[in-house]
């Protein structure tokens, strides 16, 4: 393989996928592998193989959990539940760590559609800087 680039301006790549052959390429070729959050919560250590662990996850933030949990149990589609962080912005940000102690090492996240509180997962990532401890 010839490189025309430097290695530090060479592109990120991330790989998405949960089979062992796409972990496996991803652990040789790839920056990051991508799961849904609730794939890599059923088996995290699938996933050891490589270095970079990145969740997606859809957020809802909202004065309280149950107020999140409402909206999210209307949403048509019941299963994407499974993979998104919900209720106040403290519940949010202690999933977060969760998701850290895990192994994660970043999330792909997004407001829920049809939130008309998505601003506060704009200002959630603002406030931390986009990153938990």
């Amino acid at each position: 393989m010839v490189s025309l680039l430097p290695p530090e301006d060479m592109p990120e790549i991330v790989m998405s996928g949960t089979s062992e052959k796409t972990l496996h390429s991803a652990s040789c070729f790839a920056n990051y592998n991508l799961s849904m959050m609730n794939n890599y919560l059923d088996n995290p250590s699938k996933f050891k193989k490589n270095e970079n662990r990145m969740v997606c996850a859809a957020v809802k933030i909202s004065d309280s959990y149950e107020e999140a949990e409402k909206f999210i149990d209307n949403f048509p589609l019941k299963h994407q539940k499974k993979w998104t962080i919900f209720g106040t912005e403290e519940n949010v940000k202690q999933k977060m760590i969760e998701l850290k102690q895990a192994g994660v090492t970043d999330i792909l996240l997004r407001a829920r559609p049809g939130d008309p509180e998505f601003y506060l997962v704009h200002d959630f990532v603002k406030k931390h800087n986009g990153i938990i401890n």
